[in-house]
């Protein structure tokens, strides 16, 4: 690359690692915001440093439940170019990202950012519907509010594989803010000759094919179908898609995902600990009393160095336990933040039930930092904050 000075236009980006995924807003498919390096991906001949002083390289750390993660820092410059002897940085080119394996709520996940650890404790997201959009291949379409991350339409072919003449296949992925895409493909299949007996049901209980080998012939019609699909799914990601015509325009129903919205992380350890009624610890600067502990359920007051007390009933709903993990709305009952912010304790949900023998086991954090998807990185206010899976 020539010589010259470094120029950004508008915000940087910082990409963290979260999960994602429930709860609405339903909106207009539309293109990437113009002039922006957000999910656009890296060049294919793009150099890579695979090292860089002063960045995390293969450090081994362990979740409260002893998972072994390996995790690296990185940066990536996206979409640059020279122009009068400057090399230019679109806005959101440059990130700086942490990446490890998948990570769960509750259970003390590290992560580094420029070198420095935190400790991620738990995610809120939204559902991202978006319907009714037609797409050509290679097509990006937003899914959320702030452009941040949406489908694409990878490719659009005949189903050759079959040699079909009616019959079409569209492949999409979900594309982050870096430009990276989530494991997942989304492949869809329509045309006349195939059918949808997967997606509407009726190959739940098996087909009505005789078993055993069966010679096909036109009475059992078992040379004149197809099995193919126009609904893709991977956990709570869905394509509808009603036709592919003539020139490969693909028309969309429907897309869903969900995006994070905000994540809650601590510079700090936490302190575990198993309490009885009427009990309190320290946590920083802050208090915490406990009381009222039930069969599924606990009082915690956080009382700050200001003096100002937050209460809130934690507990367990037990005939929705086993989303737990997935349901927001089930994990916002487990954990209570003080009302500045600095203080969060949850029920230690992780290794079991929490409420053992007229006791409950709690995690309590301090220096905990709320991060929400667009805003200003709390220690440099260049750049977003983009949480991703």
């Amino acid at each position: 690359m020539t010589k010259g000075t470094l120029k950004t236009v508008g915000k940087l980006s910082l990409a963290l690692l979260l999960a994602a995924s429930l709860n609405g807003v339903a909106l207009a498919g539309v293109a990437p915001v113009e002039g922006s390096a957000a999910m656009k991906s890296p060049a294919n001949n793009a150099a890579v440093v695979a090292k860089l002083i002063g960045l995390v390289n293969n450090r081994v750390e362990k979740t409260a439940l002893g998972t072994v993660r390996t995790i690296n820092d990185g940066v990536v410059i996206r979409q640059s170019y020279i122009k009068d002897g400057k090399i230019i940085i679109p806005s959101e080119g440059l990130y700086t990202t942490s990446r490890s394996s998948n990570w769960y709520p509750f259970d003390n996940e590290p992560i580094t950012l420029a070198g420095k650890t935190y400790r991620v404790i738990v995610d809120r997201y939204v559902r991202d519907v978006v319907r009714d959009v037609v797409m050509k291949e290679g097509d990006v379409i937003t899914s959320n509010a702030d452009k941040s991350r949406g489908w694409q339409l990878m490719y659009v072919e005949g189903w050759s594989t079959y040699g079909l003449a009616d019959g079409k296949e569209a492949n999409f992925k979900i594309v982050k803010t870096t430009g990276n895409y989530y494991g997942a493909s989304f492949p869809v299949h329509v045309g006349a000759s195939i059918t949808n007996d997967a997606s509407d049901g009726s190959l739940v209980k098996g087909s009505n094919q005789p078993a055993g080998h069966v010679v096909p012939n036109e009475e059992n019609n078992l040379s004149r179908f197809d099995y193919g699909n126009n609904v893709a799914t991977v956990g709570r990601s869905y394509v509808v898609v009603d036709k592919i015509d003539d020139k490969n325009n693909v028309y969309v129903r429907e897309f869903g995902t969900d995006s994070c919205t905000d994540l809650y992380v601590s510079t700090s350890e936490p302190v575990y600990g198993s309490y009885a009624s009427g009990a309190a610890f320290s946590v920083g600067d802050a208090k915490v009393a406990v009381k009222n502990i039930g069969k599924d359920s606990v009082e915690v007051a956080i009382t700050e160095k200001s003096g100002a007390v937050t209460t809130k009933k934690l507990y367990i709903d037990s005939k929705n336990a086993k989303w737990l993990l997935q349901s927001m709305v089930e994990r916002d009952k487990c954990y209570v933040v003080s009302k500045d912010g600095k203080t969060l304790v949850h029920l230690n949900i992780r290794p079991g039930n929490p409420f053992k023998e007229g006791k409950v086991d709690l995690v309590a954090y301090t220096d905990v930092k709320l991060v929400q998807n667009g805003s200003d990185w709390f220690t440099d206010s260049r750049f977003l904050a983009r949480p991703e899976t």
